[in-house]
């Protein structure tokens, strides 16, 4: 969805995928948007990147950060900038010791998409992203960033300090996914389970003593109402 916003928008985007199998699947079916239809965007196997990269947007799951870049850290120059916009806790730091020197940008986002289809994205919720530079070193970089975001149609707002943010996804994601894989229901039918309000009660407190153990400054007061609501 990011990549085709981005064409939209007029930037170069080059998705960057995993293997040869994924690239023959674009081949087979390229980047489209629900509201646009397709979109001129290129694509390449992570295994034959042949040049500088100055702006990635990761969105792998959190699990497969660190492989992603790896598989293309040589690519990488003083200048780039990492900009990681995926659900969970702890790779973003690994992700700062990793890469030493280079500009890391942590996003959230409650915009919802999924595909149809290989490359064929609905955008099916429209929301918000936020971002927060966790380790910047290049005011004039990151402003083309922030410039470059402004254009889209996407809402994004840039934050001082992205952590609660983060903590408030994770928290919700906790007392969310867990109880409806547990259940096999959909989102919405946890409020009709007695069971399963009890469960997200009990997250919700364990998920308050880990942010209070972890040293977080912040608190999330209303987090049972926010998760059923």
């Amino acid at each position: 969805m990011w990549g085709a916003q981005l064409s939209l928008a007029g930037h170069s985007v080059r998705l960057i995928l995993k293997d040869a199998d994924a690239l023959r699947l674009f081949a087979a079916s390229p980047l489209s948007l629900d509201s646009a239809g397709e979109i001129a965007c290129d694509a390449i196997d992570a295994g034959r990147l042949s040049q500088e990269i100055e702006f990635l947007l990761v969105t792998t799951k959190s699990y497969a950060t660190l492989d992603a870049l790896e598989r293309v850290q040589r690519w990488f120059s003083p200048s780039t900038v990492i900009v990681l916009l995926q659900n969970g806790i702890g790779v973003q730091q690994r992700v700062v010791e990793s890469y030493p020197g280079l500009a890391v940008i942590a996003g959230i986002t409650t915009d919802g998409a999924y595909r149809r289809g290989p490359f064929q994205v609905v955008h099916a919720g429209r929301g918000k992203t936020r971002f927060g530079a966790i380790a910047a070193t290049l005011p004039a970089r990151l402003e083309q960033l922030r410039r470059g975001f402004a254009e889209m149609s996407l809402e994004v707002e840039w934050v001082e300090d992205i952590w609660p943010s983060i903590w408030h996804k994770v928290a919700i994601n906790c007392c969310i996914n867990a109880p409806t894989a547990l259940a096999q229901c959909r989102n919405g039918e946890l409020v009709e389970r007695a069971e399963s309000r009890q469960q997200i009660e009990g997250l919700v407190r364990e998920i308050q003593q880990v942010m209070q153990a972890a040293g977080c400054e912040f608190a999330f007061p209303d987090l049972y109402r926010e998760v059923l609501d």
